[in-house]
């Protein structure tokens, strides 16, 4: 998928209503795609609508993604409008922080069902869809640094986000022959809502501190390391350098994740 390849495709985007993925529904429109956006809120799918100007390559479906049934449904929906479905982005997801034991059932729940049961939801019923096309699909999974560096206090989520870096490796090997591309990439720190939901008390201070970069930046380096084919990518030159010394000295990179301001 070339740079410029966008146009005419059909784009599903899952988690559509948030930061990044609001932006990749305005930058893959811009490109000329075709996109079909699913979030939980009709409310603000429909301030998305608005804010694209009723686009006519715009349609939406209400998802909640934590409900197979519901996913099933927004595949079903959307084939029957649009008959394939070239690249679909799960980025829908929920991030709760603080120390372990401050972590209830209900958000251990939560986070799993968004950021794991539901992209497994979307996998599993997506894949013999894409199958069937002549040209194969390609499926992204917007992870998390986390899910590899998992700082203090990031733990469970961590978890959750690894959870869906180990489906996609494993499905990626399993694919292997079959011409669908399974792309995994990891976003820098970007300014969104996520963790605006927790008590400050519960919120450490590396979440907060740093320069974070614009949503509608991120949406760009996603489109442009999906357009390259990179199956999996970090999309900012500091984090790749963190991945690395993840790889290569683990013993520093633990001192310096254990060592993150609480």
């Amino acid at each position: 998928m070339g740079g410029s390849s966008f146009q005419g495709k059909v784009v599903l985007v899952v988690g559509a209503t948030g930061g990044i993925g609001a932006a990749l529904v305005h930058q893959l429109l811009a490109a000329g795609a075709r996109v079909i956006a699913a979030a939980r809120s009709p409310e603000r799918l429909a301030m998305l609508v608005s804010e694209t100007g009723q686009s006519p390559q715009l349609l939406v479906c209400p998802t909640d993604v934590r409900d197979r049934l519901q996913v099933g449904h927004l595949l079903a929906w959307a084939w029957g409008r649009v008959e394939r479905i070239d690249l679909a982005i799960y980025c829908a997801g929920i991030e709760y922080l603080g120390p372990l034991t401050s972590i209830d059932g209900k958000e251990l729940e939560e986070m799993m069902a968004t950021n794991f049961y539901g992209l497994f939801f979307l996998v599993q019923q997506l894949l013999p869809l894409m199958d069937k096309q002549k040209e194969k699909g390609t499926i992204v999974w917007v992870s998390s640094p986390m899910a590899r560096l998992a700082f203090p206090w990031a733990s469970v989520y961590a978890a959750s986000k690894a959870a869906g870096d180990a489906l996609m490796t494993g499905l990626r090997r399993e694919c292997w022959r079959s011409g669908l591309r399974l792309l995994t990439l990891y976003p820098g720190p970007t300014a969104t809502r996520a963790g605006q939901q927790l008590p400050p008390e519960r919120l450490p201070r590396w979440h907060e501190q740093g320069q974070k970069m614009r949503a509608g930046r991120c949406a760009e380096l996603l489109l442009r390391a999906i357009a390259a084919g990179q199956r999996q990518r970090a999309v900012t030159m500091p984090l790749r350098l963190l991945f690395l010394l993840e790889r290569w000295l683990p013993a520093l990179s633990e001192r310096l994740c254990a060592g993150m301001p609480l």
